[in-house]
């Protein structure tokens, strides 16, 4: 929800957001997630989760963890 929200704040600038996760791979959003995206007119209804890779890393500008325990203790 939080790459969904992002990237149609930044769209208008030409800035591209993906989500990925640690884990799991092809995994619906869970409901309370598909429900509290409904409430920001976000649509999770076809969302599959993406395994973040080190080809994504390297061409990341940017990367944002939703909790201190995603981040690698080497950064």
């Amino acid at each position: 929800m939080a790459a969904e929200l992002l990237g149609r704040d930044l769209a208008p600038f030409g800035i591209a957001v993906q989500s990925g996760a640690s884990i799991g791979f092809n995994h619906p959003a869970p409901a309370a997630a598909v429900a509290a995206a409904e409430r920001h007119s976000v649509d999770l209804s076809a969302h599959r989760s993406h395994l973040v890779t080190a080809d994504l890393v390297r061409a990341a500008d940017l990367i944002v963890v939703m909790d201190p325990t995603q981040r690698p203790s080497h950064l």
